[in-house]
């Protein structure tokens, strides 16, 4: 059994903006197998924050579309696996042209 990896990341995105994160990459000779991804979204969101996480070019959660979400967490199983050196990135579009929106995630995945 491998080490647990718990990363947790706090997103704030401008009005209207749009962008990518990386929340993790895979140490040299390691592989990591995520477990599970969990997005807060605070109250008031009306579902204008959108996220969608990529391993290379290929998305990963949700396997189609975007996150969203409004005053509650999302807990979403995840099984896949990201070889050394590969990094796990966020890509989000906040649709709200006047207010910034945040969220908080929290991905876990399991070191070998």
């Amino acid at each position: 059994m491998g080490r647990i990896v718990n990363v947790a990341y706090k997103l704030t995105a401008a009005a209207g903006a749009s962008g990518e994160a990386t929340l993790y990459t895979v140490e040299a000779a390691r592989v990591l197998t995520l477990k599970g991804v969990k997005v807060n979204f605070p109250s008031g969101q009306a579902f204008k924050l959108e996220l969608a996480f990529f391993r290379g070019a290929q998305q990963i959660a949700p396997n189609v579309g975007r996150f969203s979400g409004d005053n509650g967490w999302l807990n979403v199983p995840c099984d896949a696996v990201l070889q050394s050196g590969e990094r796990l990135r966020l890509a989000y579009t906040n649709t709200d042209t006047v207010n910034p929106q945040s969220c908080l995630i929290v991905v876990t995945g399991e070191l070998e």
